[in-house]
């Protein structure tokens, strides 16, 4: 038999049961008859035990709504942590490294950048070592613990490109392995990268370019008038063939490495100082050389970096500071402020203060997404030309 009553000196009705020979009597915790039957029909189908788990979990989310806000939040954790550890899909965070660069699921990065995403993600577990001691799964990092490390990070002062590469890492790591870690929400997909602030190569001022130029031995000296005057990259240059170089037309086509996918061919005006060297270099060609500068375009297959050493050696003879060093934590190293790509810096700048139109800077140095492509119409030859020829005539002799 089951019912609710009520008894003296008590605002709650009480309820009973009998289940198994066994007498039920307890408080409802509820002020009105009905309310007090629904708890008598709950409780008597969770002694019966035809309560679904859906039902009690509701139940217990109930109960937790009902303790002091102080408490509130403490007991769900404590129960999302109980739960979370009864996973059978789990990883410690201290094997996740290495399951991460076993995993097929990641791309193939090379050696150095494996070192780079190797101390980044170090970085992170000591932290989480530090911050978070009882976490001891991938699983078990929650968004809160993202968003405090991504505040870590930010409080550091890093430089915002520094800060979207960590974030970048743990994020990449926790989504390769979600499926073997049973993670079902990245705690780092919902947190953005920082605006980057530009930090690349400075162009040159007219002094500096004028003691590049004269200080320069006899290899570097034609290199850096391409660069002057076609605003070229420092691997087209090197690389340049003789193909590219079109007398006749008065003009170097060529497809920039960095562009290549895209297989768009740039086509450059030779200005009359370039032209000048180039037939001197012409003239010496050896018969059967393809490139240029042969004895550079070797030593840039070789090692392009050993390239860029010596054109930065260069620029610190001539007294120019060419690296701005790391201060107080915001890089992990210098970063270079003068190199080569300075002089294509240069090569804007000097079109744009003779007033060329952007969009003929724009083709001449090979940049320009599609969006940009709508955005402004074709440059013509005769434009390019101009654009050209209304550059300095420096003295390279």
């Amino acid at each position: 038999m089951a019912n609710v009553y009520m008894v003296a000196n008590s605002p709650y009705w009480r309820i009973r049961f009998e289940h198994k020979g066994k007498v039920y009597r307890e408080s409802s915790r509820e002020r009105t008859k009905r309310n007090a039957e629904q708890v008598l029909r709950r409780r008597l189908a969770e002694t019966k035990g035809e309560v679904s788990l859906d039902e009690r979990f509701e139940q217990v989310l109930g109960e937790i709504d009902c303790m002091p806000s102080d408490q509130r939040d403490e007991k769900r954790h404590e129960y999302a942590e109980r739960l979370l550890r009864q996973l059978d899909a789990k990883l410690p965070i201290t094997q996740a490294w290495k399951a991460w660069l076993s995993s097929p699921m990641k791309r193939t990065p090379g050696p150095s950048t494996i070192k780079a995403y190797a101390a980044r993600w170090e970085r992170f577990t000591s932290w989480v070592e530090v911050h978070c001691p009882k976490v001891e799964f991938m699983h078990e990092v929650s968004a809160i613990i993202g968003e405090r490390y991504a505040g870590y990070l930010g409080g550091m002062k890093i430089a915002p490109d520094t800060f979207n590469q960590h974030l970048k890492l743990v994020r990449n790591v926790f989504r390769t392995l979600a499926a073997q870690a049973g993670i079902r929400v990245n705690p780092f997909a919902d947190i953005p990268t920082m605006a980057l602030q530009t930090e690349g190569r400075r162009e040159l001022t007219p002094c500096e370019l004028e003691k590049v130029i004269k200080e320069a031995d006899s290899e570097l000296k034609p290199l850096f008038a391409v660069g002057i005057y076609a605003g070229m990259r420092l691997g087209d240059v090197a690389m340049l063939q003789w193909s590219e170089v079109d007398f006749r037309r008065g003009v170097i086509e060529h497809m920039p490495m960095k562009t290549a996918r895209r297989e768009k061919l740039v086509t450059i005006p030779i200005h009359s100082v370039l032209e000048s060297i180039l037939q001197e270099r012409k003239a010496l060609k050896i018969r059967g050389g393809v490139f240029v500068f042969e004895e550079i375009a070797a030593m840039y297959e070789r090692d392009p970096a050993a390239l860029s050493k010596r054109i930065q050696q260069h620029f610190r003879n001539c007294g120019i500071v060419t690296s701005e060093e790391s201060r107080n934590g915001e890089r992990a190293k210098a970063v270079t402020r003068v190199g080569f790509h300075s002089l294509r810096h240069s090569f804007v700048s000097l079109c744009a203060a003779n007033r060329v139109p952007q969009v003929a800077i724009m083709e001449l140095v090979g940049h320009g997404s599609p969006a940009m492509t709508r955005l402004y119409s074709h440059a013509g030859e005769d434009q390019k030309i101009k654009a050209i020829g209304a550059l300095p005539d420096y003295d390279f002799d």
